[in-house]
């Protein structure tokens, strides 16, 4: 204590008593004096960096994250993209393909590529030579595949074809400049000659179901015919004259089923499973009904086409028309014609005229307008 007292007095003396300072004059002092010890801690701050050696620190670079992206997708009632009825049935529909010619299943394949009206499975009895996904085959070149060699039957689509004799060679296209002359005279001669009737019964009335086989209509004209008429006993028998023309009885010709003409085309496919001629295919409604649909208009088209096929030449026309859910066709328009006119009208009225059934309930997945959407080729190819 005696000691502080020696260093404060002094002090003490040359300082005034600050409790006879006034306060503003000790406020400014307070100022003063701060602004001179902080110059002071500058100044040696200053100094000692200047002392000191340089130390230089290598920082990381910093890893800069860009920030995800915000994506906005705004879209008005106009822009929106609407499924037409085109995508929407290449979407729902399989191709169809016709069983006939290939090998049927009890099971359906998991993976059908086609829809057709029997169960099938990929198989064939040659090596993979193209890319369908069909079966390799030998054939003729032709736009459509078949897969068989069977002969045209005119019947009802609704009975099964009758079998075909034995022996009995694909029919070729008559010329125009033949008649039915040369046949009597072949079957007359290769068929004994029957028996002559004391005589000619007379000639019942026909029903409107029943046709007179092998009778010439008569020419038109409008001058009565003054000519003279044959005697009874050179005159050939009706009845007589139908069994020599057609050696098939008429009955089992009235019951006869439909039949498709076929030919065995060349395909390069891409099955390489070694078998039985198939396609991965499963039985479907729609596939039966298609079908049945082609057959009511192929009945019809080998009819007339059998009747006048001197006037049709040689080609094929694709068609389209729509059924209705009724089982009505409309818009039957052609789309490609290689053949003649004739050929292209003949076409439109088996469209027209086919009693075809309300299509499935299957269906309707690819009827966006309440109508089933079919093209169908007509191909009139003589045989070779």
């Amino acid at each position: 204590m005696p000691l502080l007292e020696r260093i404060t007095k002094p002090i003490n003396k040359v300082l005034q008593d600050i409790n006879r300072v006034p306060l503003w004059r000790q406020a400014l002092a307070a100022i003063v004096a701060s602004l001179v010890v902080h110059l002071l801690l500058i100044l040696l701050f200053i100094a000692a960096a200047a002392l000191l050696p340089d130390v230089k620190m290598e920082l990381p670079a910093a890893q800069t994250v860009p920030p995800p992206l915000e994506v906005q997708i705004v879209t008005s009632a106009a822009e929106e993209e609407t499924i037409t009825p085109e995508e929407l049935k290449a979407a729902a529909e399989r191709p169809v393909i016709d069983s006939t010619g290939l090998t049927k299943s009890t099971e359906a394949p998991k993976d059908a590529i086609f829809e057709s009206d029997e169960n099938m499975k990929a198989g064939s009895d040659q090596p993979a030579t193209g890319i369908l996904p069909l079966p390799s085959q030998d054939g003729r070149n032709l736009p459509f595949p078949q897969f068989t060699n069977q002969n045209s039957q005119i019947g009802s689509p609704k009975l099964t074809p009758a079998p075909e004799l034995p022996g009995a060679m694909k029919p070729t296209p008559p010329a125009a400049n033949l008649t039915k002359a040369p046949e009597v005279k072949k079957a007359e001669e290769t068929e004994p000659k029957p028996e002559p009737k004391p005589k000619a019964p007379e000639t019942p009335e026909l029903k409107p179901d029943e046709i007179a086989i092998g009778e010439k209509p008569k020419p038109r004209s409008s001058a009565p015919d003054l000519a003279p008429r044959p005697l009874p006993e050179t005159k050939p028998d009706r009845q007589e004259l139908a069994k020599l023309t057609t050696p098939a009885p008429r009955r089992s010709q009235s019951r006869a089923g439909y039949q498709e003409e076929q030919t065995k085309t060349r395909v390069d496919g891409s099955i390489s499973n070694r078998g039985p001629k198939g396609v991965d295919a499963a039985k479907t409604p729609l596939g039966v009904y298609l079908k049945q649909v082609k057959a009511q208009i192929g009945s019809r088209w080998y009819y007339y086409l059998a009747r006048r096929r001197d006037l049709y030449s040689t080609g094929s026309v694709r068609l389209t028309f729509s059924i209705t859910k009724n089982g009505e066709v409309r818009d039957v328009r052609v789309l490609d014609n290689t053949s003649n006119d004739a050929f292209a009208l003949m076409c439109q009225q088996c469209v027209t005229e086919a009693e075809i059934l309300p299509p499935p309930p299957e269906a309707e997945a690819i009827m966006p307008n309440g109508r089933l959407e079919q093209d169908l080729n007509f191909n009139y190819v003589p045989f070779q």
